[in-house]
């Protein structure tokens, strides 16, 4: 994890002198802020070949990179009937990246941004762009994870949880890790 951290502390770094975007990473972006934007360009020229490896989820069409510091869990029957296609812990279990794919009902991000808001009574809800492709960003502090949504082309629902959220360093991690999501293309 030592490693993982000096890495993204040095992205965070190179990056911050060539993105403003990448400066204000420090919290979920609210609906009235900016869009954060996050770009694999930025990050892919300062992460080192054999730091972590690129996890493709054919179902979803996309891919993501993920530092060797976290393992791939094997999914059983229930996982896959509950809609996780990914789930990636450290040994000790206190940092967590899961992928779900599911249908919620939704054909929209801003439907989406109202359900979070109004059903699920979700207060940070802001907007992001990784890679060109627009998604929902947001947190559950009680919860301690943020989340970030993308709704396919299928209508499906494409949702990357990371834990804990009240962690700078692992919140500093996973944005590297989301500026990744692209899509994957056989």
């Amino acid at each position: 994890m030592k490693k993982m951290l000096a890495i993204v502390l040095t992205v965070l770094m190179v990056c911050s002198l060539t993105s403003p975007a990448w400066a204000a990473v420090k919290k979920i972006p609210s609906a009235t802020d900016e869009a954060l934007v996050l770009d694999w360009e930025d990050t892919s020229a300062i992460v080192e070949e054999g730091d972590g490896d690129f996890y493709t989820f054919e179902d979803a069409a996309v891919m993501i990179w993920i530092p060797k510091e976290l393992e791939s869990l094997e999914l059983d029957e229930e996982d896959l009937e509950a809609g996780f296609i990914g789930y990636f812990y450290d040994e000790e279990d206190d940092y967590t990246v899961s992928v779900v794919l599911g249908d919620v009902g939704v054909e929209s991000l801003d439907e989406w941004k109202t359900v979070l808001k109004d059903e699920m009574e979700i207060a940070d809800v802001g907007n992001c762009v990784i890679n060109g492709y627009e998604a929902v960003i947001y947190s559950d502090a009680e919860e301690d994870y943020f989340c970030v949504d993308f709704i396919m082309e299928s209508g499906r629902l494409l949702e990357f949880t990371f834990s804990p959220y009240s962690d700078e360093d692992f919140f500093a991690g996973a944005v590297v890790i989301l500026s990744s999501i692209q899509p994957y293309e056989e």
